[in-house]
């Protein structure tokens, strides 16, 4: 149930309820434990699952001062998502996407650096970035030949300004690595169980993947496999990364909306004020058509009829709810109606 009471008399505070919940009937010999409020976040048939499923029923508005990568990290962490603001240039969110896509608990490919790199450069990717290890490829790319590693704690940025990556790297005769047949089930599939295993045998921090050819495939960080096992409820998809959604508007949704899906995005948010709109049914058919395997949540609407609107136009999910915000007046803007009243004594 959902009840709003504002008070607009002079010298009176404005005060706003949005969520109450109706408690329910407890049958005996239920736990905590056994409650599941995992929530379907897209449109199924019934009898089948949907498309993604939130452990936990809660998203993060995709909102400039809200949702960034580390809120979507978190949201991920603790069974529910994040949605990227789209209030930036297209670019800079994709990149926002993309590190949550990056930052998985499990195995992940990170920055790389060739031999003939200046510790310089490297230097300037760790006050970038804010992390610190790197695999060394022969040519400096993703899945290439690994050559060594090289992290923080190898060069001093002073001292070592005007050296290469080859001149501090931890050479392959050094350097403690697994094959990906070590890290692989019966099923074929990377298991963080045996990751976790080879990495607490070894007491290092992180575990070079690599394939038959001796070309990386991942790296292996201990914390992050750690922090998988505490979180349990956690959100990922089927590569072990966290899910995280990305907003769209109606003016740019073209270019960004393949943006940002390249970069990984599992759903996109139409965000607007008021769904029913014209501008909101061009952008939600195009999204639809052009990537029909990506689901689209659409709002916000507040009546039934924009909700019917939605669906038709092949809305995965809706968005209900107009203006909840302290500082939002679209309710002003457009003149929706708002019901006022006193609070009573006992308030």
């Amino acid at each position: 149930m959902t009840r709003r009471i504002i008070d607009p008399s002079p010298g009176l505070s404005r005060r706003l309820q949005e969520y109450i919940l109706l408690p329910g009937k407890i049958p005996a010999g239920i736990s905590t434990e056994a409650v599941d409020i995992s929530s379907p976040l897209t449109k199924f048939e019934r009898g089948k699952e949907p498309s993604l499923r939130l452990n936990i029923p809660v998203l993060s508005s995709p909102m400039q001062s809200i949702t960034g990568p580390e809120i979507a990290i978190e949201m991920a962490k603790l069974g529910g998502a994040g949605v990227i603001f789209c209030s930036q240039p297209v670019k800079d969110e994709a990149n926002m996407v993309r590190r949550v896509k990056e930052y998985k608990a499990g195995f992940v490919m990170p920055d790389v650096f060739s031999p003939d790199t200046p510790l310089k450069e490297v230097q300037k990717r760790i006050e970038e970035k804010g992390y610190s290890t790197f695999p060394i490829t022969e040519d400096g790319m993703p899945n290439s030949r690994l050559t060594g590693y090289l992290t923080r704690k190898d060069f001093d940025p002073q001292l070592h300004s005007n050296l290469k990556v080859r001149d501090r790297m931890i050479t392959m005769e050094r350097l403690h690595y697994s094959s990906l047949g070590d890290v692989t089930d019966e099923r074929g599939e990377i298991d963080l169980n045996k990751a976790l295993g080879i990495l607490r045998d070894s007491h290092h921090g992180s575990l070079p993947i690599l394939d038959d050819q001796g070309k990386l495939c991942y790296v292996v960080f201990r914390r992050d496999v750690e922090e998988h096992a505490k979180n349990p409820l956690e959100l990922i998809d089927q590569r072990k990364r966290f899910i995280c959604g990305a907003a769209i508007n109606t003016h740019d949704y073209r270019e960004r909306a393949e943006a940002v899906i390249d970069a990984g995005a599992d759903f996109l948010v139409i965000d607007t004020s008021q769904a029913h709109s014209e501008y909101v049914e061009i952008c939600l058919r195009y999204v639809k058509e052009r990537f029909e395997d990506i689901p689209v949540i659409a709002g916000n609407i507040v009546t039934g009829e924009g909700f019917k609107f939605l669906v038709e136009n092949g809305a995965d999910s809706i968005r209900v709810g107009m203006g909840s915000g302290s500082i939002c007046i679209t309710q002003e803007q457009i003149n929706v109606c708002l019901l006022y009243t006193s609070p009573s004594p006992r308030d």
